[in-house]
């Protein structure tokens, strides 16, 4: 009887455990589910195309060379996948799927882990991959994306930047990747999560059709597909349209919703919103602010409003190492005083019609440890404008000249006439030219402006990305040459803090979380001290669509993520 009960007691004791097991397995399971959309439609009632407008055609489609390029960065976004991405979640106000900053999911690769140190970072991939051309997808075609494709390519530039290294990157077996940096980074997921960054390309494929060459755009890959996204390569007709048609041996099951995307080349935006209006396309991509109203009264559309990763704000250069830096932007008193003639409430409320926010930082008010230093400080009043140039001896101002380049901020004449208008009042005569991107570039570049526009989105979402655009015009970075923008040469001016790039370098490298916090904290703080910028707004991104349109995933990098959407027939 003994040994009866015993048995009895174990079969119980095994039937709590198990069942602990499933509701503890239940419990993960949800969460996990809970980050994703839900769950497809029925096929039969899911609209076989969906057609999104697009103001502009890409200029190539290999993830290594891209530049600032959203049509572009879509078509890769959907093409090619990397082995992480940032989770989705369905938004506050329910209407989309927004972007989470600081929460990361497995693509190719399913879960990792890393060191105590954050310098070792380990990938677990998941078997049976293949790319669209039928390839297999191992470790090996991980370590040669990386090695032999993104550091040759200027890709390789932000992985650098995270501390990775050519020699860093291994295969322990097919199904282990390890990422062993040069220093510690607790923010490394951050780098490799752009929509080219990170992407994992066909190897064989590339080898096929004029394989790598560092620093230089491969013809076929320009025009052609070697990814292992949910959509592939259906064709490109220049200037009309970008097809993209379902992968069907795509890991994540019921996904892409949309058997077929169209990325429809429209630069007009009034022919974009009547082709809307008649649903002879389903999504415009970014709307104008000042077109939203007007589009939520049309019947059967709906508009989205959601937060991006924007900075709009102006540039004064100070050093004069080309000779092109005014005498006046040398006097901090002269930079302090333009900043308060800005006309900030009027420019948000008449121009941008309320859909942006006043920007308080050089980074985005939608990163991780934004602080906003900024606002509280400087607001529309000429009369402080008025007495900050007189101290800074010019009590009948000067004259200046606005460089901006074709292609930025939509509103960016509209908001520059209107400040142009304000600075006349206190004796301040600004010129203003428009030039063509390229041309604006290479001025940029050359250090050739003396005050311009940036409008500026950063596509990894680490304060420390966008920080090193704008503060470290010197650093030298394993694999990484530089600031190839060299926006402002703070490091080159003497009458700046002199350890301003060595904090921006310890802050990046930084093992504690939290004190790499505070060190971007007081970096946003210390770069708004120098008055160099002159901070304006960040623009949301406007996405209109046809009523019945389900599941956009609005990404903070203002490319189009068309692999949730969906549209139901009825």
């Amino acid at each position: 009887m003994k040994n009866l009960l015993s048995k009895s007691a174990v079969s119980k004791m095994i039937a709590v455990v198990i069942a602990i097991i499933i509701i503890v397995a239940a419990i993960a399971g949800a969460y996990y589910y809970s980050t994703l959309p839900s769950p497809s439609p029925p096929p039969t009632t899911v609209k076989n195309t969906l057609v999104i407008a697009m103001p502009a055609d890409a200029a190539a489609i290999d993830p290594g060379t891209m530049q600032v390029d959203n049509t572009g960065f879509s078509v890769i976004s959907d093409m090619y996948e990397g082995l992480i991405n940032h989770v989705w979640q369905p938004s506050a106000d329910g209407k989309y799927l927004a972007m989470n900053t600081t929460q990361f999911e497995g693509r190719v690769a399913e879960s990792w882990v890393h060191s105590a140190d954050y310098k070792t970072w380990t990938f677990y991939l998941r078997r049976g991959l293949t790319f669209h051309s039928g390839n297999l997808l191992t470790a090996n075609e991980v370590v040669w994306s990386f090695v032999n494709y993104h550091f040759l390519l200027p890709t390789g530039s932000v992985v650098a930047m995270a501390g990775a290294t050519p020699d860093g990157v291994k295969a322990l077996d097919n199904y282990t990747v390890q990422f062993t940096l040069a220093n510690s980074n607790s923010e490394f997921l951050q780098y490799i999560c752009q929509a080219a960054t990170g992407v994992i390309m066909d190897e064989q494929l590339i080898l096929q059709h004029g394989g790598v060459t560092a620093n230089t755009r491969n013809p076929w890959l320009a025009i052609n597909d070697a990814g292992s996204g949910p959509y592939k390569l259906d064709h490109w007709t220049p200037g009309v349209e970008i097809v993209l048609t379902a992968f069907n041996n795509y890991w994540r099951t019921g996904y892409p919703k949309t058997p077929k995307i169209v990325f429809r080349i429209i630069p007009d935006v009034a022919t974009q919103e009547m082709a809307l209006a008649s649903g002879d396309v389903d999504i415009i991509y970014n709307l104008p602010s000042k077109d939203i109203a007007r589009m939520q009264a049309t019947q059967n559309v709906t508009v989205v409003s959601a937060p991006s990763a924007d900075t709009f704000f102006i540039e004064l250069r100070t050093e004069n190492e080309t000779g092109f830096a005014v005498p006046e932007f040398t006097n901090p008193l002269v930079r302090e005083a333009l900043r308060y003639t800005m006309p900030y409430d009027d420019i948000n409320s008449q121009i941008q019609y309320g859909y942006a926010q006043r920007l308080g930082s050089i980074v985005p008010p939608t990163f991780p440890d934004y602080v906003d230093v900024y606002t509280s400080k400087y607001n529309y009043n000429l009369t402080r404008a008025k007495e900050l140039l007189t101290e800074a001896g010019y009590p009948n101002g000067f004259e200046l000249t606005l460089t901006l380049g074709v292609g930025m901020e939509s509103a960016q004449e509209e908001v520059m006439i209107a400040w142009q208008s304000e600075l006349a009042k206190i004796g301040v005569t600004m010129k203003m030219e428009l030039l063509p991107a390229a041309t604006f570039n290479a001025l940029m570049q050359g250090h050739k402006l003396n005050m311009w526009v940036v409008d500026w989105s950063s596509y990894t979402s680490d304060p420390y990305y966008q920080l090193f655009w704008f503060i470290t015009s010197d650093v030298k970075l394993a694999g990484f040459s530089g600031n190839p923008c060299d926006f402002v040469d703070m490091a080159k001016d003497p009458n700046l803090h002199p350890g301003l790039q060595a904090h921006w370098l310890a802050g990046l490298y930084e093992p504690n979380a939290t004190l790499r916090s505070i060190i971007a904290q007081n970096l946003q703080q210390e770069a708004i001290d120098k008055s160099y910028h002159i901070l304006i707004y960040s623009a949301g991104v406007n996405i209109a669509m046809r009523s019945n349109v389900h599941d956009y995933w609005v990404h903070l990098e203002n490319a189009v993520h068309p692999q949730t959407v969906y549209e139901l027939t009825s």
